[in-house]
C-alpha cells in the first residue's frame, strides 16, 4: 500500500513564513517553536495572532485571500524587503556597539563564471562577537585598485564608514596581501588608521596541508585515486547513479584549495570502501571499452592493502586537523585559545608517531578487509619502529 502523499504547502502559507522570518530571527520577538505551534493551530482552524510582529501580520492578513504570489516580481520584492530588514538590523547592531568593525573579504568564481567578491564584517554587540555576511560584489577586473574601491563603495552604500575599520582579513593572494600595492595597503590608507592585515588562519592551515599532500609521495598516491574516482563518476549520469545506488550517498566533491574536502573524501571512501569497489566492478563490465578500461585501472589502484591502510591512517590524522580547522573559523576564537589549539594539535600528532598506534590502525584496516572479503592485490606488513636521530 502506498503511503499518503505529504500535504502540499500553499504559496500563501510559504509567504506567511517568509514574512515572519525577519521578525523571528532579527527582532527576537517570536519563539523558535512558534512556527510549529502555528501550523498545528492552523490545522485546528484556530491560528494565533503573532503579537510580537503585529505590524507584519496585520499587513499580511489585509492582502487578498486569492493572491498566489507566484510572480517573479513579487517574489523578488519579498527577497529585497527581507534583505533591507536584515541590512538595517546589522547596521543598527554596529551603531549600537562601538561602531568599529573588522573587514573579511574573499573572491571566487561562481557557476556562471562570474567573478564575485563576498564581503563580511566582524563586530561587537552587547559583549558578543558577531560575524555577518553583507553581500556580493560582481567584479570586472581583479587589480588592487578596483577591488579596494569596490570595497569602499560597497561599505559606504551599506552605511559603514571605512574609517571605523580596525582590521582586515583576506587570503594570501598577492593582489590582496601585497605590502606595498595590495588591497590591504590601499584599505589601510583609505581608513586612515593602522588597520592591520591578517591572513586567514584556517586558510594558511589548508595551504600547508595541500602542500604536504603534494610533497609526501604516499599521501599524494592515496588522494590521487580518490580524485580520479570522483571525476570518473561525475562524467556520466549513469555512472553517478551506479555509485549512488551502491553507496546510498554522493561521492564528495574535490577542491584543490579546501583541505576539508580531502578529509570528507577520505572518510567517505574509508566507510564505503567495499561499496565503491562494487560500483567500479559494475562499471568494469560496461560495453563501452573506454569506460571499462578506466574502471579497471581505478580498481587496481584502489584494491591495494597499502591504499586501504593509508585511508585509515589519514582518516585518523585528518580528523584531528579538521577539529583545528573548524575551531580556527569560529567567531569567538582569541589568541590565547588559538595558541592552545595549535599546541594541543601538534602534541597529538607527535604522539601518533608510535609503532603501537600504527599497529592498531593496521589491524583495524585488516579487520575491515577480512570482514568484507576483499582480496588486495598486494601485501603489507607493519615494520619495526625506526628511531630518528
Amino acid at each position: 500500500m502506498c503511503s499518503s502523499s505529504p500535504k502540499p504547502v500553499s504559496s500563501r502559507s510559504f509567504c506567511r513564513r517568509a514574512v515572519r522570518t525577519p521578525c523571528t530571527y532579527l527582532c527576537g520577538q517570536v519563539d523558535d517553536d512558534q512556527e510549529e505551534e502555528e501550523e498545528e493551530e492552523e490545522e485546528e482552524g484556530n491560528e494565533k495572532k503573532n503579537k510580537g510582529c503585529s505590524g507584519w501580520s496585520a499587513a499580511y492578513e489585509a492582502l487578498p485571500k486569492n493572491a498566489k504570489y507566484n510572480s517573479k516580481i513579487i517574489q523578488n520584492d519579498m527577497i529585497s524587503a527581507a534583505s533591507t530588514v536584515i541590512t538595517l538590523s546589522i547596521l543598527k547592531e554596529v551603531q549600537e556597539g562601538s561602531k568599529i568593525f573588522s573587514l573579511i573579504v574573499d573572491e571566487a568564481r561562481d557557476d556562471a563564471r562570474l567573478e564575485q567578491m563576498s564581503i563580511c564584517i566582524r563586530y561587537e554587540h552587547n559583549s558578543v562577537i558577531k560575524e555577518r555576511f553583507l553581500g556580493f560584489v560582481e567584479l570586472k577586473e581583479l587589480n588592487a585598485n578596483i577591488l579596494s574601491c569596490n570595497i569602499k563603495l560597497f561599505l559606504n552604500n551599506f552605511g559603514l564608514d571605512l574609517s571605523n575599520c580596525v582590521s582586515q582579513s583576506y587570503d594570501g593572494a598577492t593582489v590582496m596581501s601585497g605590502q606595498f600595492n595590495g588591497v590591504q595597503k590601499k584599505i589601510k590608507d583609505m581608513s586612515g588608521n593602522l588597520c592591520p592585515y591578517i591572513h586567514y588562519n584556517a586558510h594558511k592551515l589548508n595551504l600547508v596541508l595541500v602542500e604536504v599532500s603534494r610533497k609526501v609521495e604516499e599521501v599524494h598516491d592515496t588522494i590521487g585515486p580518490l580524485e580520479a574516482v570522483y571525476a570518473f563518476q561525475s562524467l556520466s549520469t549513469l555512472k553517478y547513479q551506479v555509485f549512488f545506488d551502491k553507496t546510498g550517498s554522493k561521492v564528495p566533491m574535490h577542491y584543490d584549495t579546501r583541505w576539508v574536502s580531502k578529509f570528507k573524501n577520505i572518510r567517505y571512501f574509508k566507510n564505503n570502501f567495499t561499496l565503491v569497489l562494487t560500483a567500479l566492478k559494475e562499471c568494469n563490465e560496461s560495453s563501452k571499452s573506454k569506460e571499462a578500461a578506466e574502471a579497471k585501472g581505478l580498481l587496481i589502484q584502489m584494491n591495494s592493502l597499502k591504499t586501504i591502510v593509508l585511508f585509515f591512517c589519514l582518516d585518523f590524522i585528518l580528523s584531528l586537523v579538521n577539529i583545528l580547522s573548524l575551531n580556527l573559523q569560529t567567531t569567538t576564537l582569541d589568541y590565547s585559545h588559538f595558541a592552545k589549539l595549535i599546541k594541543s594539535t601538534m602534541e597529538q600528532l607527535i604522539n601518533l608517531r608510535s609503532e603501537k598506534i600504527f599497529i592498531n590502525i593496521y589491524n583495524e584496516a585488516v579487520s575491515v578487509i577480512q570482514t568484507s572479503n576483499i582480496e588486495p592485490n598486494d601485501t603489507l606488513r607493519p615494520t619495526r619502529e625506526q628511531r630518528i636521530s
